[in-house]
């Protein structure tokens, strides 16, 4: 039977199984594994065009663009992590 731990809910461990996890487990690795593959899609994205000369750090205009991308990354990883590690157990 599952049990509930906080927001949790573990279940009993299922020997036909390699590897039984709780709820909220599954929600931080979906979290990691989203932006492990989003971060990397990201960087590549940035440090292609930045090696081509395509933009540099010297122009205003450039230094704000990477600036503000930086910025809504690290705005949607707060929202999305509050998103999966509080309102994700909440059903």
């Amino acid at each position: 039977m599952p049990s509930e731990v906080g927001d949790c809910i573990v279940s009993e461990p299922d020997l036909s199984r390699e590897m039984d996890i709780g709820v909220c487990d599954m929600e931080v690795t979906s979290l990691l594994y989203q932006f492990l593959v989003g971060g990397i899609f990201f960087t590549v994205g940035v440090v292609i065009p930045w090696r081509a000369g395509d933009y540099s750090w010297q122009n205003r205009g450039d230094r704000r663009l990477l600036l503000f991308m930086l910025a809504t990354c690290v705005f949607y990883l707060t929202l999305q992590s509050a998103w999966h590690l509080y309102a994700g157990g909440a059903g």
